[in-house]
This record gives structure tokens, C-alpha cells and sequence, in this order.
């Protein structure tokens, strides 16, 4: 079974990292994607943090919620410059903005927002 990992990242004024889901788009996500053969979950949150946002952790990622097929972590320190990628537009939203801009994912980015407070 294929898995996915995406990263909740803070910024301590209450907004969250926020990727779109397409340039110009406007229903943003957590960065994070789908699991390679032979990588663990951190590593796949890593990895598809710096490619779709320009930062990587410093220290352990913390599981936020694992289901199957599914890990979010919480992440409180990164290095990096935020920048976008050809996938995506990266962005700084306050939570209540993208748990609007979440489309079907607005009930578990709610309760993302509670567990990373």
C-alpha cells in the first residue's frame, strides 16, 4: 500500500506553511506527498518539504497523526528559504484561512491545528 507524509510547519504568529495544489490555485494543503520505495515516512515529509517549499527540519519531525496510508508530522525548526515550486505556490496562512481554502481536507486541518498548538 502506498503511503503519504506531509509536514505542519508554524511560524509562531499563528499562520501555517501552505502549499496550493496547482500555481495559482486556491485550494492550498500541507506540503507533503506520496511515499518512495524504500523511504520512511520522516524522509518522505523531508523530501517533499524542501521540493515543494525550499526548507528542510533540523531536529526529529514529531507525528502529529498516522493513520494507514497516512503521517503528519509537526516540524518547529527548518532551515531554508521559502520559495515555490512548478507544482505549487508556497505560502504563509493564518490556520483559519487554510482550513477555508482546504477543500476536503478542512475537518482534518482543523484538527491538525488543535494537535500543533
Amino acid at each position: 500500500m502506498s503511503s503519504s507524509a506531509f509536514v505542519v510547519v508554524p511560524d509562531g504568529y499563528g499562520n501555517v506553511l501552505a502549499v496550493s495544489r496547482g500555481v495559482g490555485a486556491w485550494v492550498y494543503g500541507l506540503p507533503g506527498g506520496w511515499q518512495e520505495p524504500g523511504e520512511t515516512r520522516d524522509a518522505t515529509a523531508a523530501r517533499e518539504l524542501q521540493e515543494e517549499t525550499g526548507l528542510s527540519p533540523v531536529g526529529a519531525l514529531r507525528v502529529l497523526i498516522h493513520r494507514p496510508g497516512q503521517t503528519f508530522f509537526a516540524l518547529s525548526r527548518y532551515t531554508g528559504v521559502v520559495r515555490g515550486s512548478p507544482e505549487g505556490d508556497v505560502a504563509w496562512l493564518p490556520w483559519p484561512e487554510l482550513i477555508a481554502r482546504g477543500g476536503r481536507w478542512a475537518k482534518l486541518l482543523d484538527r491538525l491545528r488543535v494537535l500543533s498548538t
